[in-house]
């Protein structure tokens, strides 16, 4: 059944499809493209002759970055107009890809269907995220993963409409823009913290290993905080590790804005032998999550606090699972340049982290000396390694 809001949403995307096709053409031709390419770059699968769908499409934005990164795409939007734009543009440009008039709440696919899911600025406007989260998972094939460049953009139109502020947009008309904070108004999902909301959705569908990378700021909205989720179904296999760390120690860029923003780490490159921004605001590695902004690590749902310099040395070892971390690699983690200690002092650290998650720090199962090299972390906690 279609509710009010439902429609009103569909009233006004719709009315936007030409100026939003205009738009975002706009955006593929320049460096936000660039931006986004490197979100799904990061994000993507192993694997050949991937089958990707996007999620409220629009007008083929993201569907022909999939395209450009060998994905055979599905797009589904619930706007016939936009539908018909983005055929349009994908004819001019020579892409193919099968568009579809769908409702993301009931996803007309089997089971497994998709190894990698896109959404890009989609989950903010709807009621009920829950149901299209769980349609979502539902679809996605084991080994799959979802990616959701999103924003609480809701929240911050209603803190201007309660501050009195006329809305503003390059683009759309002030009646537009009245329509869309109406919508916005009272949806659940603008009163919620994101996305530590959408993480915890995640946590209960048995995601095994979510990242939550900062994008910037969002687009033509003042002080939203744009982040990419990527979340993975089932065990991820050796390929897809090893390009998650890689995509850890690639910085992103940061579009529209010049402000670095909070919560984030710094991690010592091991290439380029300098600091790099390393844009994550959430990881979790079998039962431990990783909360840079508060230097928070949770295992298994309990917290155990820690200092920067611990948490940077078991973050840079949680990064790099079953593979041994050199000393070297973990000083520039905990100290950067600054590091003028010896080995003895990176000990210290090794042994209070050990203090605080082992069961027996004696015996630990969790962070594992390789004498003569460094250290490794099991996740698993059987200590095989």
């Amino acid at each position: 059944m279609t509710t009010e809001k439902e429609k009103k949403s569909h009233e006004y995307w719709s009315g936007r499809a030409r100026e939003y096709s205009s738009l975002h053409m706009d955006s593929y031709a320049s460096e936000k493209r660039m931006i986004f390419a490197e979100q799904v770059a990061m994000s993507i699968p192993a694997g050949e002759d991937l089958v990707a769908l996007d999620v409220g499409c629009g007008s083929g934005f993201m569907t022909m970055l999939l395209i450009d990164a060998g994905c055979k795409v599905t797009g589904i939007d619930f706007s016939q107009d936009m539908l018909d734009f983005a055929r349009e543009t994908l004819a001019g440009k020579g892409y193919e890809a099968d568009f579809r008039l769908m409702k993301a709440q009931r996803l007309d696919f089997p089971d497994a269907s998709f190894d990698f899911i896109v959404s890009r600025n989609v989950t903010w406007t709807l009621e009920d995220v829950d149901v299209v989260y769980a349609e979502i998972w539902r679809v996605l094939k084991e080994g799959g993963v979802f990616l959701n460049l999103d924003a609480n953009y809701g929240a911050q139109f209603n803190e201007q409409d309660a501050r009195g502020e006329t809305p503003m947009h390059p683009t759309q008309t002030l009646e537009q823009l009245r329509m869309r904070n109406d919508i916005a108004h009272d949806l659940a999902i603008t009163m919620v913290e994101r996305p530590q909301w959408d993480i915890g959705r995640f946590w209960h569908f048995g995601a095994s290993e979510i990242v939550c990378r900062h994008v910037g700021e969002g687009q033509n909205v003042v002080g939203s905080r744009m982040f990419a989720l990527e979340v993975h179904k089932g065990q991820s296999d050796a390929a897809s590790a090893n390009r998650f760390v890689d995509a850890l120690d690639t910085p992103s860029q940061t579009p529209f804005s010049n402000e670095k923003p909070s919560g984030i780490s710094l991690v010592a490159s091991e290439n380029a032998g300098r600091s790099k921004v390393m844009l994550v605001d959430f990881m979790r590695v079998g039962d431990f999550e990783f909360d840079p902004r508060k230097f928070v690590v949770r295992k298994s749902g309990v917290p155990v606090k820690m200092t920067p310099k611990e948490f940077n040395i078991l973050l840079t070892l949680a990064r790099n699972a079953g593979k041994t971390v050199s000393r070297e690699k973990l000083r520039s983690a905990a100290w950067g340049s600054e590091f003028t200690d010896d080995a003895g002092n990176l000990a210290v650290h090794i042994n209070r982290i050990r203090r605080k998650i082992e069961d027996d720090p004696a015996s630990p199962r969790f962070v594992l000396t390789r004498w003569g090299t460094g250290y490794l972390f099991d996740p698993s906690g059987e200590g095989g390694w």
